[in-house]
């Protein structure tokens, strides 16, 4: 996402995503089409707009009573919207920014916290986690700040891993050009740069099987060395064309990626889509070993040929029918921001 956007072109909220999806079933080796989930919804939806200042958006149990609670980030404040009224709770005032934010367990007492992006500027951006006050027993207590680092250029991606597997999640957040991980330690916080190709998309996982957690970009991914903090971490090309373009518009190498086993053979494959341009596809990329993971040919298989200003892209059992599916979700560049529930 690009911060020269308009307030209508923000960032794509909930209500732009219950209008806007598309479901794509993948049943074993088998890829729809795009004419496939073009149909009609077969069980109409009711619509309740809950805040029409909208913003990024998370789910999560933030209260602990066992169902999901929304919590959106604006770029003057931080809540959250507990189930099942949905009245907003505020987390906390300030000056957030960044595409994603995270919710994560960070401090481990058995409760989620908030990660996200703070500041303003070409340099000044920073990461901070917020410290859910459930174990205090008063959820109406305030959210403590705590400051993880400077990330130096604005927030594309944050997330949390365990990436040195020392027991302690670290969280990694991504700029254009770079992607620190901030490896969490007893005396707070120590940051690692990595530079790599631009501009935008993230995903964790262990893509080469060996154990450890990868860093998955837009068209490549970086394999975590055995001393993560002082290793090289190798760059590993899965499709050049999502980290190569060249047009000269803020919109070059713009990504959303993911990554699940969508054939099911045991090895983990690669979604790609682009987040900002029109006439590209919704694609995975498949290899035959562990290996070809830093080798190739990682293979091409489109599930849908256009796929405009696909913001969203995950993975999961949608249907519960036993095999994973993809959802994608685009925005209208006129729409309206509003924070959105589907009941």
């Amino acid at each position: 996402m690009n911060m020269k956007r308009t307030n209508g072109q923000r960032h794509i909220c909930l209500a732009e995503i219950i209008h806007l999806l598309l479901l794509v079933v993948l049943s074993g080796n088998t890829c729809w089409g795009q004419s496939n989930f073009l149909s009609s919804p077969r069980t109409p939806f009711s619509h309740r707009i809950l805040d029409p200042e909208g913003g990024q958006t998370q789910i999560g149990d933030i209260n602990g009573d066992g169902k999901n609670d929304i919590v959106v980030r604006h770029q003057r404040y931080l809540a959250w919207f507990p189930y099942p009224g949905y009245q907003r709770q505020m987390i906390q005032y300030g000056n957030f920014s960044g595409d994603r934010f995270s919710l994560v367990d960070l401090d481990q007492d058995g409760d989620i916290d908030l990660v996200s992006g703070k500041g303003q500027g070409d340099t000044n951006y920073q990461i901070c986690w917020y410290e859910n006050p459930r174990q205090t027993g008063k959820m109406t207590s305030s959210w403590r700040e705590h400051v993880i680092g400077p990330q130096g250029q604005y927030i594309k991606d944050l997330m949390s891993e365990d990436i040195n597997r020392d027991g302690q999640l670290d969280i990694i957040g991504r700029s254009h050009g770079y992607t620190h991980i901030f490896f969490r330690q007893t005396d707070g916080w120590k940051p690692r740069r990595i530079n790599h190709p631009f501009k935008e998309g993230m995903a964790l996982a262990d893509l080469d099987r060996d154990g450890d957690i990868d860093v998955v970009l837009n068209g490549f991914w970086l394999e975590t060395p055995t001393n993560p903090k002082h290793g090289e971490f190798k760059q590993h090309t899965i499709a050049d064309k999502w980290f190569t373009q060249k047009s000269g518009t803020w919109q070059d190498n713009c990504a959303s990626v993911a990554v699940g086993d969508i054939n099911g053979d045991g090895l983990l494959d690669v979604l790609l889509s682009h987040s900002e341009k029109v006439g590209w596809p919704v694609a995975w990329y498949t290899v035959n070993s562990p290996a070809q993971t830093k080798t190739g040919p990682w293979r091409e298989h489109v599930i849908a040929n256009v796929f405009d200003w696909c913001e969203t892209l995950q993975v999961g059992d949608i249907n519960g029918e036993g095999h994973l599916d993809v959802m994608a979700a685009k925005f209208e560049r006129d729409h309206k921001n509003s924070l959105s529930v589907l009941i």
